[in-house]
């Protein structure tokens, strides 16, 4: 592994959005967009770091982290304008960084997951795109989604927390198959195995359906135990 490189990929509002580089250590390694968690309200681009991306990149997959604005300060779609932005400016900076971008994979984790497939899933649509660090000219779509314990759907969760009002105020969920009128990346679902609400189920592959065909996988660990 080369180690970690650190970028700045917009500012908006005096707020600089960085992106930490984990490069593999073969050449024409593939590329993903990692999205932090932390309830849309903490986290930055650092978060797990040493534990998670770089391990990941030492297996051959390079990780751009990025940052992306947080509540209260921001609402949506800020979030979503800030992930696009980072994907347009991998693309424009690619070949000087060495790093392929045609095929570019979103990997998010809790609330960086839910953002992340709202990333692959507007995909093509002006209203979502945003003008967050320009490259207007390069595509924001990914080509692969993994969602790693993060939310799929708020109805099916029950009710909303302050937190997902302030972010979402309207109720995307409902309008979300209208968004995709176009085909969808892949998308794996990876959640607990504990949860009621978070099992992926498959979706014929539509392009009237919000999410694209899903599979998942149960991480090893100690059983689930019910009260």
């Amino acid at each position: 592994m080369t180690g970690e490189e650190s970028y700045a990929y917009a500012t908006v509002g005096g707020t600089t959005l960085g992106m930490d580089l984990h490069r593999a250590p073969q050449a024409g390694a593939p590329l993903v967009l990692y999205v932090h968690g932390g309830g849309w309200r903490s986290g930055n681009r650092a978060d797990a770091g040493a534990t998670r991306l770089a391990p990941l990149a030492a297996r051959g997959v390079t990780v751009a982290s990025v940052d992306y604005r947080l509540v209260p300060d921001a609402t949506f779609p800020d979030q979503l304008h800030d992930l696009k932005g980072a994907v347009r400016w991998l693309r424009a900076h690619g070949p000087r960084l060495g790093v392929p971008t045609d095929r570019l994979g979103v990997w998010g984790a809790s609330a960086g997951a839910y953002l992340g497939s709202l990333l692959a899933l507007t995909g093509g649509d002006g209203e979502f795109e945003g003008a967050v660090g320009g490259n207007l000219e390069q595509a924001s779509g990914v080509q692969a989604v993994v969602h790693w314990f993060g939310q799929s759907d708020l109805l099916v969760s029950g009710s909303r927390s302050d937190i997902e009002a302030r972010l979402l105020p309207f109720a995307f969920e409902l309008v979300c198959s209208v968004w995709t009128p176009w085909p969808t990346p892949p998308i794996v679902l990876v959640s607990s195995a504990c949860s009621p609400t978070s099992r992926p189920r498959r979706h014929p592959s539509s392009s009237r359906t919000a999410t694209a065909t899903t599979s998942s996988h149960r991480p090893r660990g100690r059983p689930c135990t019910t009260r």
